[in-house]
């Protein structure tokens, strides 16, 4: 290693994040967010007030194919009725 650089490897392979938007058909929505935080893939799940969604969920996964798995999965749960996923490009 070179005196002054060095390499930092990141933890985890991780590379596709995203920001799941969730809609839940039942309250309390508790229930169900425990159920989601649960999932393998979710980093963070918030309940938040908004017509268009129940709460929002971070994801962090390999590739775009384990979200899309990720989000069937979320989407089988009970009391799911809709999940829509925002990809993050860069963090700032």
């Amino acid at each position: 290693m070179t005196p002054g650089y060095h390499a930092r490897l990141a933890e985890t392979a991780d590379n596709t994040r995203a920001i799941l938007h969730i809609r839940i058909s039942t309250r309390p929505c508790a229930p169900v967010l425990t159920a989601i935080t649960a999932c393998a893939g979710i980093d963070r799940c918030y309940s938040v007030s908004g017509e268009q969604m129940d709460a929002i969920a971070l994801a962090s996964v390999r590739t775009a194919e384990e979200l899309s798995l990720l989000i069937d999965r979320l989407s089988g749960l009970d009391h799911v009725a809709s999940v829509a996923s925002t990809i993050i490009l860069a963090e700032y």
